[in-house]
């Protein structure tokens, strides 16, 4: 497709030092050999994500990792013997780009008013409701409950989830397992849609199997969408 697969950094040096020198070009190369060129200094899938025009690739690689693995193994523990490779998160990029990087500024904004979760599990969390079928308006009013925590009520899930996400003991916990704070997530969220009253948030245990998330009954559209449809 006319892409350059390896060689940037040579190309740079050329272009700095004015120097050129012969260079070995194939072409009509299958763009699989991607993961296996230059593997002496291999690339990540977030280089391959920012290679595809993103600008944090890093972050949106971690978020897709966990993606995959909640969407593919819900009933086990996440480890490198289940770890998507460098191509399948870059497949699921690849699928659904503009989502993804729309999610990931939302949740940037979100978390710069409340960073005792890390953006990651946001991008992935996020990505699961919008599967779910919930939108930008419903999704955004979670988010504010979340990271502002403002007109909350004493029996609240999220108030109760959101005092324990402060605490420093709650997110060693979850430290090492993205999967175990992923659930908790999820299970804030539906006790919230479903206005379950509750005075103290129980985290599931980090052997519970990965939580659905709750489909909205109606779908709310904002005005954004509204625009867009007409």
């Amino acid at each position: 497709q006319g892409n350059l697969i390896d060689g940037q950094h040579r190309l740079a040096a050329i272009l700095q030092t004015g120097k050129t020198l012969p260079i070995l070009v194939g072409t009509n190369m299958d763009p699989k050999i991607f993961d296996c060129v230059d593997t002496g200094a291999a690339r990540t899938a977030g280089d391959g994500i920012d290679i595809a025009g993103s600008t944090h690739g890093k972050t949106i690689a971690a978020g897709l990792k966990c993606y995959y693995l909640y969407n593919h193994w819900p009933k086990r523990a996440w480890s490198s013997t289940v770890a998507p490779t460098s191509a399948q998160i870059l497949k699921i990029y690849e699928s659904k780009k503009d989502t993804i990087e729309q999610v990931y500024t939302i949740i940037r904004k979100k978390h710069k008013n409340y960073k005792c979760f890390t953006l990651s599990i946001g991008v992935c969390f996020h990505l699961i409701c919008v599967d779910a079928g919930w939108t930008d308006l419903q999704m955004s009013e979670f988010w504010d409950a979340v990271t502002l925590g403002a007109n909350l009520s004493a029996d609240s899930a999220v108030l109760s989830f959101r005092n324990q996400l402060s605490n420093s003991e709650f997110r060693k916990r979850g430290w090492f397992s993205q999967r175990f704070v992923l659930n908790a997530f999820i299970v804030c969220f539906n006790k919230h849609v479903q206005n379950v009253p509750t005075i103290r948030f129980i985290a599931p245990k980090y052997d519970t199997n990965m939580y659905k998330v709750e489909k909205p009954t109606q779908k709310h559209s904002s005005i954004l969408e509204v625009f867009k449809a007409q």
